[in-house]
């Protein structure tokens, strides 16, 4: 049998598939473009952009269970990553991120939170997808045992009081920051600081005479 030549991946077709890709939110991609993406996606999912765009186009595609078993074969049980950008940005953590993505999208609430969970790395650009996961689902509890399981987990943290403060628990929001240690608190102590010094406003933001 003969092996289909793997095509080069050049410039050219990156900017191809993020041109096909790049208008995909909040306007989803109609389906025969989204298949078109997808299928141009994925020989060249080496790296994080591509790996990022694929997961995205797949449900449009109908593609969700294809791309989470390819995205599976991506991760190296006998490599551990030193930072978020080892593996050009495609490590394992990266990878169970985007596996959980589509896992959320399909409505596996509970396979996605133990993906999330198996990661080393947990926050990236001041963001942790499990605790935006927990966040969206409305689960509290396990977002406040989250919190309060790793010593200064700000992003947590911080989710969780947006959270109590979105359900009307304004004291529970505070209280939150009262309870976290070392940079979750300090930065709550920074925000309210630097609010308490604006000037004063009226209600539309203007600089009260």
């Amino acid at each position: 049998m003969r092996l289909r030549r793997r095509p080069s991946l050049d410039a050219s077709t990156i900017a191809t598939a993020l041109g096909l890709t790049e208008n995909r939110r909040p306007h989803p991609l109609p389906p025969l473009l989204a298949e078109e993406a997808f299928n141009l996606l994925v020989p060249h999912v080496d790296g994080w952009v591509l790996a990022t765009a694929l997961a995205d186009v797949a449900s449009g595609a109908g593609h969700d269970e294809e791309a989470a078993v390819l995205l599976v074969g991506r991760i190296r049980v006998d490599h551990c990553c030193d930072g978020p950008w080892c593996c050009r940005g495609l490590g394992p953590d990266t990878v169970l991120g985007l596996i959980a993505t589509i896992r959320e999208r399909q409505g596996h609430i509970d396979e996605a939170i133990a993906l999330l969970r198996r990661r080393q790395i947990t926050s990236v650009n001041s963001c942790d997808q499990l605790a935006d996961l927990l966040a969206r689902h409305d689960r509290i509890e396990e977002l406040r045992a989250y919190a309060a399981a790793i010593d200064g987990n700000e992003n947590a943290v911080r989710r969780l009081s947006e959270l109590l403060e979105e359900d009307g628990d304004v004291k529970g929001a505070i209280a939150v920051y009262g309870q976290a240690d070392g940079s979750a608190a300090w930065t709550r102590t920074r925000r309210t600081s630097s609010r308490d010094s604006w000037p004063d406003t009226d209600g539309a933001g203007k600089r009260s005479p």
